[in-house]
């Protein structure tokens, strides 16, 4: 699948939810694509895809955390913001300690995800580097 790097990529089980953030997507004018579940958007994935996934937590199969894992141990150059209605801040550090760019709770105002989408998608966040210069970044703040 051949992407530009503003696209998003919208992983969530609840139709409602996906067509809300869709929408959203469309009125920031950022190409959006849309997946029902975790096993869907990486039968689509390649780790040479660039943007965002916006992923949600509770999904049937694998969950949003998983899917975090998996992305990155194919080393997917994908920004990642985890959105859940069932947060507590053990799942919320677990995912920014994995690498993810906003842990953002449902219900979310419209700004605040448009933040953390544009956050993702335009920061050159440490979510999109790879592996190696990720951990480079670490020992780097670690010896200053």
């Amino acid at each position: 699948m051949k992407t530009s790097q503003n696209t998003l990529f919208v992983i969530d089980d609840d139709p409602k939810s996906r067509k809300a953030v869709a929408a959203l997507a469309s009125s920031l004018k950022i190409t959006c694509e849309t997946f029902a579940s975790a096993e869907g958007f990486l039968g689509r994935c390649d780790p040479s895809l660039t943007g965002c996934a916006l992923i949600d937590f509770r999904l049937g199969g694998m969950d949003g955390l998983q899917l975090q894992e998996r992305l990155q141990a194919m080393g997917s150059a994908l920004s990642v913001i985890l959105i859940s209605a069932y947060a507590d801040a053990s799942l919320a550090v677990r995912a920014l300690k994995g690498g993810a760019v906003a842990f953002v709770e449902k219900p979310y105002k419209n700004d605040e995800l448009a933040d953390a989408i544009h956050e993702a998608l335009e920061g050159g966040t440490r979510a999109r580097q790879s592996p190696a210069a990720q951990a480079e970044n670490r020992q780097h703040l670690t010896t200053q």
